[in-house]
């Protein structure tokens, strides 16, 4: 085995190369969050309609993510990450000059496939470049793209979309695709594999009570913040009135609560798990709860988009580290379930957040949201005695 000092540079490069991918694939999936009201208005459809372009690559994502792992098998990591990463490229490309609303989702379709494959690789990319003490440390490195791409990404993209139009935006992440292939395919090592996930690993998953509490909780806790979350625009402007100039810097000040969010979770999750997802939680739905109440002041707005990062920041840390302890005889497929829930409630909540502002309005996404965090909470808070295990303490008691 590797010890800590023969990690060298070139392969934590080639662990940036793969946190890049990450940063890639976050910006490209909400980049339409901040540019929904001009896609709509480009391609005369509906804001609920337009929120498909976040429903599409969650739900081919949630679909795809188990099938990719069952099919890629044995298959050396490195191709399969490379070939994630020009299918993202191509998404872009594909997006940025979409001629009707079908092109525009078919372009997403591909995205779907791109994000299924390239985070279930992702994990086992970590596990195969550094010993397992250094495990947790690269892919800490690598969901660092996720932070970054809420904080620098997608309001960036938005900036650009603003000021050159939204097609702009998807031509600049495809160029900063092919930027990350080329550095991937410099820097990643030959990643071979003995042993691929089976599907009895999932579903051995199902017969643990921790797992099915984090599970469920992922699934509610999710949905009901991109059923909010991906109508924030529209909450912001229509609701609170605020001029579509500041959107962007009121994102970005969601994008750097969410990282703050995601460090104090991470120094929390160690020995306070349940408590930490349980105080994330009851945040997202005190905050979507009260956009509704109080959101057409200003001030109270922003504030609450503040606060509501914060929350969410902490929230795939403390769902991840409950998902991985409970997941101890098999992580990996841990962490395909996980991922693909994950999307599975992506698509869900967005699908449901544009049904509801079509239907009821944009409130209406702020109450479900809340309803949706809180079934969560109690959740998790209900059954205590299906908590995981800390993997020091299942060692040292074996």
């Amino acid at each position: 085995m590797l010890k800590a000092d023969e990690v060298s540079i070139r392969v934590w490069l080639a662990i940036c190369s793969v946190a890049a991918g990450t940063f890639a694939l976050v910006t490209t999936e909400f980049l339409p969050v901040g540019l929904l009201n001009g896609i709509a208005r480009e391609m005369g459809v509906s804001i609920g309609r337009a929120g498909m372009m976040v429903t599409v690559p969650g739900l081919v994502a949630a679909i795809a993510g188990p099938l990719l792992m069952l099919a890629a098998g044995r298959i050396n990591r490195r191709l399969g990450l490379l070939t994630m990463t020009l299918l993202l490229a191509v998404s872009n490309g594909l997006a940025a000059f979409a001629e009707s609303f079908a092109v525009l989702l078919f372009a997403r379709f591909l995205l779907g496939l791109a994000v299924a494959g390239f985070w279930a690789l992702a994990v086992a990319a970590a596990a195969r470049l550094v010993p397992d003490h250094k495990i947790g440390l690269a892919f800490a490195v690598i969901l660092s793209g996720v932070s970054i791409g809420t904080v620098a990404g997608v309001p960036a993209g938005t900036l650009l979309g603003e000021l050159a139009g939204w097609r702009m935006a998807f031509v600049a992440n495809a160029a900063f695709a092919v930027l990350v292939l080329f550095a991937q395919i410099v820097l990643l090592p030959s990643l071979p594999t003995t042993k691929g996930v089976r599907f009895s690993d999932m579903t051995a998953l199902f017969a643990l009570p921790a797992a099915r509490v984090g599970l469920f909780a992922t699934g509610f806790l999710v949905t009901g913040h991109f059923v909010a979350y991906t109508y924030i625009t529209s909450l912001l402007v229509d609701l609170a009135g605020i001029d579509g100039v500041y959107v962007t810097p009121i994102l970005l000040a969601y994008g750097v609560a969410a990282f703050a969010g995601n460090f104090v979770a991470g120094t929390l999750v160690n020995s306070h798990l349940r408590e930490t997802l349980i105080g994330v939680g009851f945040l997202i739905a005190m905050a979507t709860a009260l956009f509704a109440l109080i959101g057409g002041i200003e001030a109270a707005a922003i504030m609450l988009v503040i606060a509501w990062g914060f929350a969410f920041g902490g929230l795939p840390v403390s769902l991840q580290t409950w998902m991985y302890r409970s997941s101890i005889h098999s992580p990996e497929s841990g962490q395909v379930v996980f991922n693909s829930l994950f999307q599975w409630a992506l698509a869900a909540g967005a699908l449901a957040g544009g049904e509801t502002v079509d239907r009821v309005g944009i409130l209406g996404t702020a109450w479900l949201g809340s309803a949706l965090a809180l079934v969560a909470v109690f959740t998790v808070a209900f059954y205590a005695g299906s908590r995981p295990i800390d993997p020091a303490v299942q060692k040292a008691t074996n």
